[in-house]
């Protein structure tokens, strides 16, 4: 079977997502626009803004703690990975979301190696009528991957009962009093540790709605992942 898959990739090899190169191995990227993704720096332990120095928790986290433990997340949003993100969310590129979520689980790999990994996933879900729309879950796509990648179970257990309108560009307030109450959880989480799953975190304010639904339903922690964080504040 390996002889087969190499000489597959011989006769059809693999293009990079971004430039078009040739690639070889299992990354639909080459070296050199790989080296171009934009790393998040290191910061807040809670929300992962970028801190300066050596603090661990930002100045908001320790004000007003939200109810989840860790945000972990690869990458920042900005060229090229919110290239990759748009293709794999709104022009159905799989391939797209496939490399995004390989590269996510190599960070959580080395994130977790001195932590417990959470034991289950948790998609933030899409409301049916957004669903019917685009097609698929991005957020349950990625959570499925990272399930086989980490074996962790993933758990479809939240529904979006509200139909809210787009987030995107909206401040925080707003996207607070958009998302109070709109979700409904169909699991029991007590005792549990839980990490969210999404594409990207702009202000935190869907993941905090979901943790804070986890948290009141006994969930022993709750972490997110996502591939990207903005860095605005709106």
């Amino acid at each position: 079977m390996p002889h087969l898959t190499r000489f597959i990739d011989y006769l059809l090899p693999a293009r990079c997502l971004l430039c078009d190169l040739t690639v070889t191995g299992p990354d639909c990227i080459c070296a050199g626009c790989r080296g171009d993704l934009p790393q998040l720096p290191a910061g807040c332990r809670r929300c992962a803004l970028p801190l300066p120095g050596d603090a661990d928790i930002c100045g908001a986290c320790l004000q007003r703690p939200p109810a989840f433990a860790r945000t972990l997340a690869p990458f920042t949003f900005m060229p090229p990975v919110d290239t990759l993100i748009h293709a794999y969310k709104y022009r159905r590129q799989l391939a797209a979301g496939a490399l995004l979520g390989q590269l996510l689980a190599q960070h959580l790999r080395r994130a977790y190696a001195d932590d417990q990994l959470p034991e289950w996933l948790l998609p933030v879900p899409l409301h049916w009528r957004r669903l019917l729309l685009r097609g698929f879950n991005q957020a349950a796509l990625l959570a499925a991957q990272l399930g086989r990648e980490l074996a962790l179970p993933v758990v479809d257990g939240c529904r979006r009962r509200v139909h809210t309108p787009p987030q995107a560009g909206v401040e925080r307030q707003r996207r607070r009093r958009n998302l109070r109450g709109a979700f409904t959880l169909r699991c029991d989480p007590a005792h549990r540790h839980v990490a969210i799953v999404d594409d990207v975190v702009t202000t935190t304010s869907t993941v905090a709605e979901l943790a804070g639904l986890l948290a009141a339903a006994g969930a022993r922690r709750v972490d997110i992942w996502c591939i990207a964080r903005t860095l605005q504040s709106y």
